[in-house]
C-alpha cells in the first residue's frame, strides 16, 4: 500500500469519527435557532398588539417675588405646592374646557406626573396618553392653567411667579412599547431556554440504556 493511500485512509477514518459529532453540532444549533426565532416571534406578536402610549413634558420655572435663596425651606414649599396645584380640580377642570375633553378628573390625573426639582425651582410636567398630540395638549395646558392661576396664591408682599421654560412637543415614537429593548431581552431570553432544554437533552440522552446493553452513565 503506498504512502497516498495510507494517508488518505487515516482522513477518512478522522472524518467518519468527526461525523456523529458535526450531526449533533448541527441538530443542537438547528434546535437553538427554532427556539431563539421562536421567542422573538412571540415577542414581536405581544409588542405588535400592545397598544402604543406617548410621553411628552414640559418645564415650568417657579419663583416668588421676594427673592428668596434657590433650594430654601420657603421655596421647597412653594414648589411643592406648586406641584400639588397642577393636579388640583381647579387647574384639571381648566384644561378639560380648554381642549374640550371628554375625560374625567381622574382620567386626567392618571396620565400627569409631575416632579419637582428644589434645587432649581422647576417644575417637570409629564403627560402619557395613547394620543401623541394629546399628550402635548395636555402637558402644555396644565403648564398654562398654572401660569395663570399663580397670581390668585401667595400673599401681597410674596407672590409665585411660574413660566413656561421649555414647552411640551409631540412626540414622534412612542414610550411603551420598546421595539428595540423587547427584541434584545427576547433573543437572550431565546438563548437561555434554549441552552437549558439542550443541557435537559444531553442528560436525559446520557441516562437512556445503550443499545448493547443497560447499563447508565449514573452506574459507571
Amino acid at each position: 500500500m503506498s504512502p497516498d493511500q495510507v494517508e488518505r485512509r487515516r482522513r477518512s477514518g478522522r472524518w467518519q469519527r468527526l461525523q456523529p459529532a458535526v450531526r449533533a453540532l448541527r441538530t443542537e444549533w438547528l434546535t437553538m435557532a427554532i427556539i431563539v426565532l421562536a421567542t422573538l416571534v412571540l415577542v414581536l406578536a405581544v409588542t405588535v398588539t400592545t397598544t402604543p402610549h406617548y410621553t411628552s413634558r414640559t418645564r415650568l420655572s417657579v419663583a416668588d417675588t421676594a427673592g428668596g435663596p434657590v433650594g430654601s425651606s420657603v421655596s421647597r414649599q412653594r414648589l411643592a405646592a406648586e406641584a400639588e396645584a397642577a393636579t388640583s380640580s381647579d387647574v384639571l377642570e381648566g384644561v378639560r374646557q380648554a381642549l374640550e375633553l371628554e375625560l374625567s378628573s381622574q382620567a386626567l390625573v392618571d396620565l400627569i406626573q409631575v416632579r419637582q426639582r428644589p434645587g432649581s425651582g422647576v417644575l417637570e410636567i409629564t403627560v402619557t396618553d395613547v394620543n401623541p398630540f394629546r399628550a402635548a395638549d395636555i402637558a402644555n395646558a396644565v403648564g398654562e392653567q398654572l401660569v395663570r392661576q399663580t397670581s390668585t396664591r401667595g400673599s401681597r408682599s410674596r407672590r409665585i411667579e411660574t413660566t413656561v421654560l421649555t414647552p411640551a412637543l409631540v412626540p414622534m415614537t412612542p414610550t411603551t412599547p420598546r421595539v428595540g429593548l423587547n427584541m434584545a431581552l427576547g433573543t437572550l431570553g431565546g438563548l437561555v431556554i434554549g441552552a437549558g432544554s439542550l443541557l435537559l437533552q444531553r442528560r436525559f440522552r446520557a441516562g437512556r440504556p445503550s443499545r448493547g446493553g443497560t447499563v447508565t452513565s449514573a452506574e459507571r
